[in-house]
């Protein structure tokens, strides 16, 4: 698949999620771009209105984030799924107002259900780690 493909499928399946669709003012306004078979990359800046501790991103909206480049790394091969499981591995604090990139990969499927791996990181620190199963939506 190529950037078209992953754009057309965000603006169809997800043009009004809180994190990836341009169509919402709050949203985290994710961009990702292909960086290579089955991997994507991508960068959001949150904002101190996401916190839950003192300028520490909520864990929630990164957990929110993982989950996204995951189902983004999908739409990049031309699949659309949901999530069924998520882990999410908190390893420091996110600081609530710097950029976050974000990198994610598909590391195998089975039929309908694809495997997942993700991380964000702030500067050159990994902050945090996930891992995901998908299963192709109908």
């Amino acid at each position: 698949m190529n950037k078209e493909s992953l754009e057309l499928l965000r603006n169809q399946q997800h043009s009004k999620c809180l994190l990836c669709g341009s169509s919402d003012h709050l949203g985290l306004n994710l961009s990702v771009k292909r960086n290579g078979p089955g991997r994507v990359i991508g960068y959001s800046t949150p904002n101190c209105s996401l916190q839950s501790y003192p300028g520490e991103l909520h864990g929630g909206i990164v957990s929110l984030l993982i989950d996204g480049i995951m189902t983004n790394c999908l739409f990049a091969e031309g699949i659309t799924a949901v999530t069924a499981r998520l882990n999410v591995r908190y390893l420091h604090p996110v600081d609530a107002a710097t950029k976050v990139e974000l990198r994610a990969n598909l590391t195998k499927s089975k039929g309908n259900v694809y495997f997942l791996e993700a991380c964000l990181l702030q500067g050159d620190m990994v902050k945090v780690k996930g891992s995901a199963t998908f299963m192709e939506r109908k």
